[in-house]
């Protein structure tokens, strides 16, 4: 066993539309696919604009569902100068992962600095910038450990490695600065300005609440004299690293993205960011065009452009779900379909084939002009190629938190390797669904993105096991005996069936395509499992590791809308278990099915995409909360005689969630946005009871109730709001973005998965414990009494004020440490309760570099990042 830490973490994602050409999320769907939301940066944009440093800070506090060190929020990768190692980015945890690049084992875990984003690397080293820290790592290849850290100008986020690997070239965003670092001996060699960095775009994944961003490569030239890059305007421009000036420049290409040279380095090929795209090719000693191709009526997706030995042709992803190779002897193109769009793509080491990545990992032939090999079944965004094999990596931020590896040795056969998590196994990657044992005992908590499930005892607040389920999972329900859990996972067409009494996976049940919602009978015979991509629903008959699927039923089209991380369609039973209503949302309709004769026994037309539905107490009506046209359906339920009472107008828009609360007889219905209105109905008629609403808090996402009928609401955080768990009139500020909650009314415990955009988080709140429900006093709430929230000015040059955060119910003293990056206390100081507003420390006689501040009550700590120069 071990105990439960939680990563805690207010992450917000900024409603930023960025101009230009975006690829934005389709809301609905029908097989449950992940998506990417692509908001491409504007000139002068930086990652603030989309997301706040502040939010993105890290404590160790609550439940970590998962063991450290996690390795979350993958973005670049890079292999050692050698081959011999893959080096993984983790911008959240603030840590390397360096995999041996044949074993696929992890050699360690290197922390650096706040919120690394990519790396390169030299047979010796792996230079590392991170953005929010405003630092760059030097990491050993040969210790393992961080070797040197330099601080650098503000938001450092491409690094580039000379080809003698002597030097490291670092781009930070905000000033256009270029930063050398000697390799040689390890010093900070020089600042240059006037270098042209930019973000590229800020990718948000749909469901799993990740997200991962990109900034514009440059190119070193093959003499290291020079650099290449992009102004992100018109030009593309040779840059001096003698003088830190620009030597030479092309002028009126356009929005250049994508950069690459040629095999043999006399040709330097840049793609024109538009629609219709253009693919320059260019002398290179001469630094002038000497032809160009445009892709008529497509534009590029993706990232990276491969080249040949002698830059004849360049091989890109493009709109339309294709790749094209661009030819430039004929100054034509052709589209190659089978690979899909290259999310990211490069050339091997020789330039003799161009490796690309999508569902379809892909190897090209540039002399045979043919897709000599491919793997399919791995999706990823992101990707990197050995520098001396024919070995690549690709990686999905928002599906797996971990490089796939791939060998291709024989180009016509690509061997998959195994996808390895960064970090360290068992981890607990986006906490997506928590269920609640009736008798409080237990909470079984769903990571989708590493494919765990979590058993937390409520007792002891510790974790008794993670499950790997080898799949991503949606859904968990546990049976009324509190004896079983029930999973319900993503592409294996199956169901888990976990024992809670030892903890252990019982049996896989196959049920249909994409098992992702359950519902428990009421004598917990059967589960009722709607396979959201197969269009059925399979009942399964529940025997512990006897359990086996007795009938699958067509249902109609069902699926899901991707507001607050994915509400899918609902399939529920009654609460006599007479019957089971499916929403078919696509379809507009409610199907009733009889479960003793396993059959559709009725159709009920209502609104415009029926989602998620409940009964009332009796059983013999049902509501059901139509998204698209803001409006609600009362069904009388009786078998083959149900009937449409009526479909009436909601409150506000984009009804999404709903319960009955038993103690008051009514049904609410909550509305994800306009003023946040929860509609309180008659569930027999559809009249209007109440309505209040919460313009103070975010979003609301699910709606329950205590035994008394107090409700207990889950509310998005907002700009200047902390997300919440709303119980009457009190309410819990959660560390994290959630998704959702399981309750217990008889334990009156609740349990929240927090894996929306933040860390990994479990908070448990224990309603009971004092034994006081008005809010009065605070309840048992596991998360911190109090953090950093703030260090001004960072960097520091004399004095840093350190602001913090404490529960008015703390009154405890607090030791502040201050550790440089090799880990060494340098600073300490008492804290008493009378400072805790702010504390001032003289940071005057301390070195340049990078810090550690941390403040501690014994119990619980908290740490953010600090730079003195």
């Amino acid at each position: 066993m071990k105990k439960l830490y939680i990563s805690m973490l207010v992450f917000l994602v900024s409603t930023v539309v960025a101009f230009g050409q975006q690829q934005t999320l389709q809301m609905t769907s029908q097989n449950g696919d992940l998506q990417v939301e692509q908001m491409m940066a504007t000139q002068g944009q930086t990652i603030t604009d989309f997301v706040s440093p502040d939010d993105l800070r890290s404590m160790q506090t609550e439940v970590n569902p998962g063991i450290d060190p996690e390795g979350d929020y993958v973005h670049r990768m890079a292999y050692s100068g050698d081959g011999a190692y893959l080096l993984q980015t983790n911008a959240l945890t603030s840590n390397v992962t360096i995999f041996d690049a044949q074993t696929m084992a992890v050699v360690a875990n290197v922390d650096v600095g706040f919120f690394p984003v990519d790396v390169a690397c030299t047979n010796d080293y792996a230079v590392v910038p991170c953005v929010f820290a405003d630092s760059v790592f030097v990491i050993s290849l040969e210790t393992f450990e961080v070797a040197a850290s330099f601080p650098t100008a503000e938001q450092p986020a491409v690094v580039e490695v000379s080809n003698n690997g002597s030097k490291a070239y670092v781009g930070c965003d905000v000033d256009d600065v270029l930063e050398v670092i000697n390799l040689d001996n390890l010093e900070h060699e020089n600042s240059l300005s006037g270098f042209p960095v930019a973000l590229r775009s800020a990718n948000l994944i749909s469901g799993s609440g990740r997200f991962y961003y990109l900034w514009r490569d440059f190119l070193v030239a093959p003499d290291d004299q020079y650099l290449i890059t992009g102004d992100f305007d018109t030009k593309v421009i040779k840059y001096d690293l003698a003088t830190g000036t620009i030597a030479d420049e092309i002028d009126e290409l356009g929005f250049v993205t994508e950069l690459n040279l040629s095999g043999d380095g006399e040709k330097l090929i840049a793609v024109e960011y538009n629609t219709p795209a253009t693919v320059y090719q260019i002398s290179y000693p001469d630094f002038e065009v000497l032809k160009s191709v445009t892709l008529t009526d497509l534009g590029i997706w993706g990232g990276g452009v491969a080249v040949n030995p002698d830059g004849s042709k360049a091989y890109l992803g493009v709109n339309g779900n294709q790749t094209g190779l661009i030819r430039f002897d004929t100054e034509d193109f052709l589209l190659f379909p089978a690979t899909q769009t290259a999310f990211w793509c490069a050339n091997t080491y020789d330039h003799q084939f161009a490796v690309s990545g999508q569902y379809r990992f892909s190897i090209f032939d540039f002399e045979q002009e043919i897709v000599r090999g491919s793997y399919w079944g791995i999706t990823q965004y992101l990707g990197a190629v050995s520098p001396v094999g024919y070995q690549a990596v690709g990686a999905d931020p928002g599906r797996f938190e971990g490089p796939a590896f791939y060998d291709f040795a024989d180009p016509q056969v690509v061997n998959f390797k195994g996808q390895v998590p960064s970090g360290e196994m068992p981890e607990g990657d986006v906490p997506y669904r928590a269920a609640v044992a009736d008798d409080g005992s237990k909470a079984v908590v769903v990571n989708n993105l590493s494919g765990t499930v979590s058993i937390i005892n409520l007792d002891t607040y510790e974790v008794d096991a993670v499950i790997d389920i080898g799949e991503a999972g949606y859904e968990v329900k546990i049976t009324h005996d509190s004896k079983w859990a029930v999973v319900g996972g993503y592409d294996q067409n199956t169901v888990k069936i976990i024992d809670l009494e030892t903890n252990e996976l019982a049996t896989t049940v196959g049920t249909g395509q994409r098992p992702m919602m359950i519902s428990i009978a009421p004598d917990d015979s059967y589960a009722y499992v709607g396979n959201l991509k197969g269009n059925t629903v399979a009942f399964v008959k529940l025997d512990g590791a006897n359990s086996s699927t007795e009938t699958i039923i067509p249902v109609g089209v069902i699926g899901l809308n991707w507001s607050a991380y994915g509400v899918r369609s609902g399939v529920k039973v009654s609460p006599t278990g007479e019957y089971l209503l499916v929403a078919a949302s696509f379809d507009d309709n409610v199907k009733v099915i009889d479960t003793e004769l396993q059959e559709i026994v009725a159709t009920i037309a209502v609104g415009d995409f029926p989602l998620q539905l409940d009964f009332n107490s009796s059983g013999s009506h049902a509501v059901v909360a139509n998204y698209s046209d803001n409006t609600f359906s009362v069904i009388e339920v009786d078998g083959a005689n149900s009937s449409l009472v009526g479909t009436f107008n909601a409150a506000n828009s984009s009804p999404i969630r709903l319960k009955y609360n038993t103690i008051k007889n009514e049904m609410s219905i909550v509305h994800l946005s306009g003023d946040q209105t929860i509609l309180n109905i008659d569930a027999t008629t559809g009249e209007v009871l109440s309505s209040y609403a919460y313009p103070q808090y975010g979003s609301p996402y699910q709606i329950d109730f205590d035994p008394d009928g107090m409700p207990l609401l889950l509310t998005a955080p907002t700009d200047t709001r902390n997300a919440m768990l709303l119980h009457g009139d009190f309410g819990y500020e959660l560390p994290s973005s959630p998704i959702q909650f399981g309750y217990s009314p008889d334990a009156q415990i609740a349990v929240i998965a927090e894996g929306g955009g933040g860390p990994d988080n479990v908070t448990v709140i224990d309603f009971v414990t004092t034994g006081l429900q008005d809010g009065s006093a605070v309840n048992q709430v596991v998360y911190k009494p109090f953090y950093i929230t703030s260090i001004s000015p960072n960097p520091a040059t004399a004095n840093a004020e350190i602001s913090l955060w404490k529960n008015k119910t703390f009154r405890g003293d607090l030791v502040l440490e201050i550790r440089d990056a090799g880990g060494r206390l340098v600073k300490t100081a008492n804290v008493s309760a009378t400072q805790m507003n702010a504390v001032n420390i003289d940071v005057s006689s301390m070195n340049s570099g990078f810090y550690y501040i941390s403040v501690t009550d014994g119990n619980h700590v908290s740490t953010r990042t600090m730079i003195v120069r």
